[in-house]
């Protein structure tokens, strides 16, 4: 006589349901009860008691969090932080190649740079803070800027935290577009020594979100919110002067114009 299979046995001579179907619809009864586990020392009992909620790193994301829920002080205790819409350029540095060019508020949040009308002239503006020392690496700095060129073929577009790529300064990271080339790059100073790394799939025709971020692992470069590279080798160590900005380039004599519409910066307090 072959043997019976257990699950399909009926679970008692006076109810035809059968112990596999008694467990599914006991596990399905289980799932839906709002009541489960709660119980003192049982799992979701314990989770919502315990002082700290331990969750996966990056794991709780913004459409988890209701609008308004996360107050001025939850985000400013520990972080110095800068946003700029160019509202003003009053307390702002400006380098002009020959006293040539002008940078001008051309509406709100368009910040017009017009190069001046030799090859190689450079237009840029950025802040310092010697309250917050010279050395930003600690600090794990970040710098966004929206900006737009104009005239791709005709300049030069540079961010910069710490020192210009085009300075001779220590340390220091960013993005270029190189007019000679028509690619962008990533760059970083470890020390005097520059490193670059070319950045495909960027339309310069168009206006663009460039997003530069140091974290543990390196120095992450993103544009329009996607990650296109991260650096994790020869990392600056220091850099020898605050300066957070942007800048542009021409390198024939057309007097080309870039624009950028707004700039962010954070980076931790000095404490």
């Amino acid at each position: 006589m072959a043997e019976p299979v257990w699950g399909m046995l009926q679970k008692a001579q006076d109810d035809s349901e059968t112990i596999e179907q008694a467990i599914a619809r006991l596990i399905a009864e289980h799932n839906t009860n709002e009541e489960a586990h709660l119980g003192v020392g049982q799992s979701l009992q314990s989770h919502k008691a315990s002082e700290i909620i331990d969750h996966l790193a990056q794991s709780v994301v913004a459409d988890k969090v209701k609008d308004g829920e996360i107050t001025t002080p939850k985000l400013l205790d520990t972080r110095f932080i800068v946003r700029s819409y160019f509202e003003s350029l009053d307390a702002w540095e400006q380098f002009k190649t020959g006293s040539r060019g002008t940078i001008v508020i051309s509406s709100v949040s368009d910040l017009t740079f017009n190069l001046g009308s030799q090859a190689n002239d450079y237009l840029a503006l950025y802040f310092i803070n010697e309250f917050l020392g010279t050395n930003l690496i600690p600090r794990k700095p970040l710098l966004e800027i929206v900006a737009y060129l104009n005239d791709p073929t005709y300049l030069n577009f540079i961010t910069f935290v710490g020192n210009d790529w085009a300075r001779s300064l220590d340390g220091g990271f960013g993005f270029i577009w190189k007019a000679s080339e028509s690619k962008f790059y990533a760059w970083w100073k470890d020390g005097a020594t520059l490193y670059e790394e070319e950045l495909a799939g960027i339309d310069e025709d168009y206006p663009h979100r460039f997003r530069c971020e140091l974290l543990d692992d390196g120095i992450h470069f993103s544009v329009d919110g996607a990650l296109l590279y991260t650096a994790t080798g020869n990392l600056p160590t220091y850099t020898d002067e605050f300066s957070v900005g942007l800048a542009f380039q021409a390198i024939d004599t057309s007097t080309p114009q870039g624009r950028a519409s707004s700039l962010l910066y954070v980076q931790d307090q000095p404490v």
